[in-house]
């Protein structure tokens, strides 16, 4: 009798043991210890790591006070002129998360 240790699943060029790999094939990405040719949902692929992360969305603050009617930088003296608000980005998006 001799000890062994189970095959790597196919996808995996290094494992811990036969369900999940610390390596994976070139072309796949790595999440939780398995290998994917394309991430799940909610995750994008990450080139230089070789792994799939976690998409990360734009998230913006609230709306800022409406500004001043105005009209060509003047605020009185005309029929119709602008009001304009802003608000802040919090969170820049990841390359695959949902934009601004």
């Amino acid at each position: 009798q001799r000890e062994c240790v189970p095959g790597c699943p196919a996808e995996c060029e290094s494992c811990v043991n036969s369900e999940s790999c610390t390596r994976c094939r070139p072309g796949l990405y790595q999440l939780s210890g398995r290998c994917y040719h394309v991430c799940p949902d909610d995750y994008e692929p990450n080139e230089e790591l070789m792994e799939c992360t976690p998409q990360v969305h734009c998230e913006v603050g609230e709306w800022s006070e409406w500004s001043p009617c105005s009209k060509s930088g003047r605020t009185c003296g005309f029929k119709r002129g602008q009001e304009t608000r802003t608000r802040q980005v919090l969170q820049y998006p990841s390359p695959f998360g949902k934009p601004c």
